[in-house]
């Protein structure tokens, strides 16, 4: 008998009995309905909710017993091989704290669905013979970034490989270079800085702390920049990344020189930059200020700095779909996913009235 036309994929279905199993499981239920009810929740029919059950039982998802359905700890990601996540750093040191709490998401995540996640550090200490021989030796690579000498060597080792294993850019500066990419949108951190400074009636705004050269830095002040203006701002002044030790006066300098507003792309030296402002006490009332998540250092500050979220939570589950999908099909399956940020705590900004960006702005934006 034919499925009814307008009915699921099985593909489709088995997804949602993952999801459906996973929840049970946290729920403490261990044993799944009958098919009727399945195929009801589903909105699928029994021939293709007995398709997506049969592969769910050969991924180790579920086990049949006659009319008996247990749900098993899902150990689909068995079947990916080593997972290697190459990023920059030494002795368990990461170079950039964002990579770090990436890596601390993700991992757990992947052993719980069988999974084997290791960690290569890379650094000058290691030959370029030794990083190939990593990379070789691994079934999927997770790259961050690449940085120092050697880099292009590492680059072109890491392109050929990927006809052959499944390579996944997480940065910027690799995301034309891979099939596979799942990457915080740097152009839209700088967006929603914008637009979040505009609802909080700023109209001159200065951006802060760009390193000359860097890609997703320069990403963010451009999104920042052409979101301001078309949203009726009236000036936005770049700022390069200036010395520790003049960071903690420059924000109060940029306030007494008539911007209203300040976007610092990163949150590094945050503390030293917040003291001088906070000393004044012109935050949030006469300067507005919004930064980056990355390190998190915003965070510790009083009060804590508004950010835009780095969307951690939101690129591993991206990068857990990709390889749940990547096991069960094999190296056929590529990725080219963005992941869009998100407002995170609103203490150095004060109330901020949204409702300015209407439905035609916000598809423009798009």
């Amino acid at each position: 008998m034919m499925e009814k036309r307008g009915y699921k994929k099985y593909t489709d279905v088995y997804e949602e009995l993952e999801a459906f199993c996973a929840q049970s499981l946290k729920d403490g239920s261990f044993l799944l309905p009958g098919e009727r009810e399945l195929a009801s929740r589903f909105h699928a029919s029994r021939l293709t909710l007995r398709k997506a059950m049969e592969e769910a039982q050969m991924n180790g998802l579920i086990r049949r017993e006659g009319r008996r359905t247990e749900i098993l700890p899902c150990r689909v990601l068995r079947h990916c091989g080593r997972i290697v996540f190459f990023t920059p750093g030494m002795h368990a040191s990461f170079f950039l704290p964002a990579f770090e709490r990436l890596w601390l998401t993700l991992r757990p995540q992947v052993e719980n669905c069988g999974g084997s996640m290791e960690l290569y550090l890379d650094h000058g200490e290691r030959s370029y013979s030794e990083f190939c021989r990593a990379a070789e030796s691994a079934d999927v690579i997770l790259l961050t970034v690449l940085v120092g000498a050697g880099s292009e060597r590492k680059l072109a080792c890491l392109r050929a490989l990927q006809e052959r294993k499944s390579v996944v850019a997480l940065s910027d500066p690799h995301l034309e270079d891979f099939h596979n990419v799942v990457a915080l949108d740097n152009y839209a951190v700088g967006e929603i800085a914008a637009e979040a400074l505009l609802a909080a009636g700023c109209r001159r705004a200065a951006v802060v702390d760009v390193p000359p050269g860097a890609v997703m830095f320069e990403k963010r002040h451009e999104g920042f920049r052409r979101r301001f203006l078309a949203g009726g701002g009236e000036t936005v002044r770049l700022f390069p990344r200036c010395p520790v030790e003049d960071a903690a006066g420059e924000l109060l300098r940029i306030c007494r020189g008539g911007f209203d507003g300040a976007f610092v792309v990163t949150d590094e030296n945050m503390k030293a930059r917040m003291s001088a402002v906070l000393a004044e006490g012109v935050i949030p009332d006469h300067f507005k200020l919004i930064t980056f998540n990355g390190s998190g250092e915003g965070l510790r500050c009083v009060p804590p700095v508004t950010c835009v979220n780095q969307g951690t939570a939101e690129t591993a589950a991206e990068l857990l779909r990709f390889l749940k999908c990547l096991a069960r099909f094999g190296n056929g399956e590529k990725i080219r996913r963005l992941v869009r940020p998100h407002l995170y705590l609103n203490k150095t900004i004060g109330e901020i009235d949204c409702s300015i960006f209407n439905d035609k702005e916000k598809e423009q934006r798009r």
